[in-house]
């Protein structure tokens, strides 16, 4: 999260090195792509195998809608460059409205039930 450009790899290397195995990534954190690059490139030096990793992601409050849970979810997959994720996660158990901002900059919460979501 928040990380310099290059750490985030350097860091999820490292931490594979030293026996990390859980990696948990967000839309939010803006690490999945940095994340994905590591894992990839420790799996290609044959480190480790992706079924030796945990990998976290999370649907962002924006996506509740039931319709947008599946692109949201593949778009993760595309920014991580792996086949599959151990466990997706709803970030938070409340969605957002798109632009989440009413006249005094606070949050709209959409009428999507987390529920519906989670089916």
């Amino acid at each position: 999260f928040q990380s310099l450009q290059g750490t985030a790899r350097d860091a999820v290397k490292f931490a594979i090195n030293v026996g990390y195995r859980y990696f948990d990534c967000a839309y939010l954190y803006q690490n999945k792509s940095k994340t994905g690059v590591a894992q990839q490139e420790k799996i290609k030096e044959g480190d480790v195998r992706q079924e030796d990793l945990f990998t976290v992601s999370k649907l962002w409050s924006t996506f509740h809608k039931r319709s947008l849970v599946k692109e949201a979810c593949q778009k993760t997959l595309a920014a991580i460059q792996l086949d599959y994720l151990d466990l997706y996660l709803m970030h938070w158990p409340m969605g957002f409205k798109l632009f989440p901002a009413d006249g005094n900059g606070m949050i709209i919460p959409s009428d999507t039930d987390f529920l519906n979501t989670w089916e």
